[in-house]
């Protein structure tokens, strides 16, 4: 079974899941504020109108940006990733 892990707040790592010895991670480019809890979701508010989730599943997670509103211009968001034992 894999091991998932949903950030509390505080530092950047977002999630991760390992699985023996290899494992993915997803990070933010800010330093992440507590989340609120519903079931297996975490929400964080990362401000203007944004909410990053994070949802645990049986064999990793999902991650999603909610937007309040249409954008007046582009989006760009820079997620760091770590891999580790996987090719």
């Amino acid at each position: 079974a894999a091991d998932i892990k949903v950030s509390d707040g505080g530092d950047k790592a977002l999630a991760s899941v390992t699985n023996g010895r290899k494992s993915f991670g997803m990070g933010w480019e800010k330093t992440l504020p507590s989340p609120e809890v519903e079931g297996d979701t975490a929400s964080y508010d990362i401000g203007a109108g944004q909410t990053l989730t994070v949802t645990a599943l049986s064999q990793g997670f999902s991650q999603n940006v909610l937007l309040e509103r249409a954008p007046d211009g582009p989006l760009e968001y820079r997620i760091p990733m770590r891999l580790e034992g996987l090719r």
